[in-house]
């Protein structure tokens, strides 16, 4: 699962073009559905501004 740092995110959707299972979407800033998302963290070294943090399961 990743978090989304709306104070760093610009809306530039290179994050949701990445995302193989669809989890993300973008409509000014990034959104996560949290039901798509399978932790595969293939979004992480996409977003220029650092918004995307990994999180693992309990922390």
């Amino acid at each position: 699962m990743v978090l989304i740092d709306a104070g760093r995110c610009t809306g530039c959707n290179l994050c949701v073009f990445s995302c193989p299972e669809r989890a993300l979407s973008c409509y000014g800033l990034a959104r996560l559905d949290p039901k798509r998302c399978t932790g595969c963290l293939a979004c992480l070294g996409f977003c220029p501004m650092g918004a995307i943090i990994g999180k693992t399961e309990g922390g």
